[in-house]
């Protein structure tokens, strides 16, 4: 369980009882930068960080092992993510909106991205998807406009149905011999 958390630079002490973060627990706040300062909790909960306009950073626990669906959705400055090699997954949503985020690097430990997880990250120009993933989800990279690289993995062996949809600005993706 986390038990500090600094937000803006204040740390909060959290008790025995307290889990951090909750769904909503930070949605639509203010906030410019989190991290977690006790490694404890192994996700990212369902919309914590929903709406966090003024986000622009965030230091992931290092044992965390999922992001949860729609956590980071519309975090509108947040520019650059880098997944801790621990996450296996990223759920749903979870970064749809983020129209400033430039760069992200998944983790190798990464097998699973569900639909829509980066919907709308108009910023992004590539995306390299880990050796782990064997499925690309519907919906997963659309409307990414700025989008003009993606490097996928050897060993991918299914990309679902309109997983690059309006990706206006890729030309070209060369397919993997394991699909």
């Amino acid at each position: 369980m986390i038990n500090k958390l600094i937000i803006d630079g204040v740390q909060t002490e959290l008790g025995e009882n307290d889990k951090i973060p909750y769904t909503y627990t930070f949605a639509t706040a203010k906030t410019h930068n989190v991290k977690f300062a006790l490694d404890g909790t192994n996700e990212i909960s369902a919309e914590a960080f929903k709406n966090c306009a003024n986000l622009t950073k965030i230091n992931f626990p290092s044992q965390i092992k999922m992001i949860k669906r729609r956590a980071f959705e519309n975090c509108t400055r947040l520019n650059n993510v880098v997944i801790p090699s621990t996450i296996e997954y990223i759920g749903a949503n979870a970064f749809d909106g983020c129209t400033g985020l430039k760069t992200i690097k998944l983790s190798k430990e990464l097998t699973q991205i569900v639909g829509y997880a980066f919907r709308g990250c108009t910023s992004l120009t590539k995306i390299e998807i880990p050796e782990g993933v064997t499925e690309i989800h519907g919906n997963t990279f659309e409307n990414c406009t700025g989008l003009t690289e993606v490097k996928l993995p050897e060993g991918l062996k299914t990309i679902y149905a309109n997983a690059f949809l309006s990706c206006t600005g890729l030309a070209e993706i060369k397919l993997p011999d394991s699909i």
